[in-house]
């Protein structure tokens, strides 16, 4: 599961689908799963301080040629932006932007909402043997190196006990 855990922003939710997912495996699987840590960058750090209130810009659109047209020519295009980080509940509000554009032009482009909750490494652990896992191992930077403060991200592998 790459990029998933936190989305909604509901710890409650996110426990029922780790859940669900030591229940499917069969005895002796594993769960990996990544999480990106708070700390990975200076921006990272000042949110967690004093929380962000005022939104980002928007990210300039990316060029045409980065866009990787379909078969028929079209192009699309997403980014985000942060609107408010609280570090007491660790929820994220973003806006996601999706930018379709035909024969280069931008033809149409929505914006929607978003919840992201962030974890920190030992949340994670302890949320993975709540639901039932009987060993977890952890590596930086999608490598099988053991995790450091330098990595900014976290690999969790999550074994259902035999």
């Amino acid at each position: 599961m790459c990029g998933v855990i936190g989305i909604g922003g509901d710890r409650h939710r996110d426990l029922q689908g780790l859940g669900l997912c030591c229940r499917h495996l069969v005895k002796g699987g594993v769960l990996v799963l990544d999480s990106d840590v708070p700390w990975a960058s200076e921006e990272d750090r000042s949110e967690w301080r004093g929380g962000q209130t005022q939104p980002n810009d928007w990210p300039p659109a990316v060029a045409p040629e980065d866009r990787g047209p379909f078969e028929d020519g079209t192009q699309f295009e997403m980014c985000a932006r942060t609107i408010r980080f609280d570090p007491l509940t660790q929820v994220s509000r973003l806006e996601m932007k999706v930018r379709h554009y035909v024969d280069g032009a931008l033809a149409a482009a929505e914006v929607h909402p978003i919840l992201i909750r962030t974890y920190l490494p030992a949340e994670l652990v302890v949320m993975l043997e709540d639901v039932g896992f009987e060993r977890i191992e952890t590596f930086g930077d999608y490598t099988e190196s053991p995790v450091s403060t330098d990595d900014s991200v976290h690999v969790f592998a999550a074994y259902k006990g035999k």
